[in-house]
């Protein structure tokens, strides 16, 4: 199972991220992030309408394109993470139990980092996640989920350009968002607590995070 990183700015992150994934003997694989724009005219239309979001469509294909590389792979599953965050310091020792739970319940995705924290030393619980769950800070994915996203929403599909030029047409549709359709366009799901990550500016009071 390889772990993958989206969006890599600068050479500093990079060798952070290199630095912090060494202390669980994992060598993660980072993807350049390759830009691309909607159709001029899409765009147009879609700042007139004030619903063009550059990061949201940024990171968007930061995260395609993490799933691309996945789906090109032998792999049945993966993990996908941002590169703004730090890690439970616990990681390795929780990872074989994550990926027996994933594994024994066949499922689609589950989040290991969702922008909420439980500081917390306890032992680690799974739930499933309502839809207002919605950050992909990092997350463990199925095979044939990485597919049904990468055809249905990925930068060659209808979804993507009918979002922009028709806002709210289609109601069950979500934005064009990383969190809003890789959280939630799935079938079975859930969320580790405590997270396995966290944002890389939080407050670290217990030294849980590094």
């Amino acid at each position: 199972m390889q772990f993958y990183c989206t969006l890599v700015q600068t050479p500093f992150r990079q060798q952070s991220i290199t630095d912090k994934f060494a202390n669980f003997s994992i060598c993660p694989k980072f993807v350049e992030y390759t830009k691309i724009f909607p159709k001029i005219e899409t765009l147009r239309i879609a700042q007139e309408n004030g619903v063009w979001d550059k990061d949201c469509w940024d990171y968007m294909h930061c995260h395609m394109q993490c799933l691309n590389q996945f789906l090109m792979s032998n792999d049945d599953m993966a993990v996908i993470f941002e590169d703004q965050i730090l890690m439970h310091k616990d990681f390795a020792q929780h990872l074989p139990n994550i990926i027996s739970r994933f594994v024994n319940l066949d499922l689609d995705i589950m989040l290991l980092g969702y922008n909420n924290v439980v500081d917390s030393q306890q032992p680690i619980v799974f739930h499933q996640y309502s839809v207002e769950t919605c950050r992909c800070q990092m997350y463990m994915i199925r095979r044939r989920y990485a597919e049904h996203v990468f055809t249905y929403f990925g930068p060659h599909s209808i979804y993507q350009e009918s979002n922009l030029l028709n806002p709210g047409a289609y109601p069950a549709w979500p934005p064009y968002s990383a969190d809003r359709i890789i959280a939630r366009m799935c079938g079975p799901k859930e969320l580790v607590i405590p997270p396995m990550c966290v944002n890389d500016d939080y407050t670290n009071h217990q030294n849980i995070y590094i």
